[in-house]
């Protein structure tokens, strides 16, 4: 696959992530299942391209299929997935070495704060959670492709966190 395909791919999963958020749960468990298995088959496999957007499609499908039976348990794995991305994300826009195992205790660290925070705030942080996590997909698919600086890609999470969480924020029951 091009890296412009697989850029517009991230980008266009990570505004979806942002702006549905919490409204289409099996499509962000879906989503998160998807991230899981593409970054994981690209880290630890050999592989790019078809078979690493396959395998992550599948983990998707399989996630999106499992949130109408474990509603509740994925809820704590997407959190914990989304903000474990998106620590990963933020450490290398800090210019922090990324090694893998730094970038392994990195995800798990990130993961860890969001699964406490769904497990405390369950509404609310799953609205921050899924548009950090939709920020940290934009960022990553912008990066890949386009060479933006530090500072431009800090710009886009930003935007993409703001309008996401305002446009969730918004469609909440009140």
């Amino acid at each position: 696959m091009s890296p412009l395909a697989n850029a517009l791919i991230l980008i266009a999963v990570g505004l979806v992530l942002a702006f549905t958020g919490k409204r289409l749960f099996w499509l962000l468990v879906g989503l998160a299942g998807f991230v899981l298995g593409y970054y994981l088959v690209g880290l630890l496999l050999p592989v790019t391209g078809l078979i690493q957007l396959g395998i992550g499609i599948a983990a998707g499908v399989l996630a999106g299929i499992l949130a109408t039976r474990f509603t509740r348990f994925l809820l704590h794995v997407a959190g914990f997935l989304l903000l474990g991305l998106f620590a990963v994300t933020a450490w290398g826009w800090a210019g922090f070495a990324t090694t893998v195992p730094i970038t392994i205790l990195v995800f798990l660290v990130g993961g860890l704060i969001g699964l406490g925070l769904v497990g405390f705030l369950a509404d609310f942080a799953l609205t921050v959670v899924t548009t950090l996590g939709g920020a940290a997909l934009v960022v990553r698919g912008v990066s890949g492709y386009w060479d933006a600086s530090n500072s431009v890609l800090a710009v886009i999470a930003i935007a993409v966190f703001v309008v996401g969480f305002f446009i969730q924020m918004r469609r909440r029951p009140r």
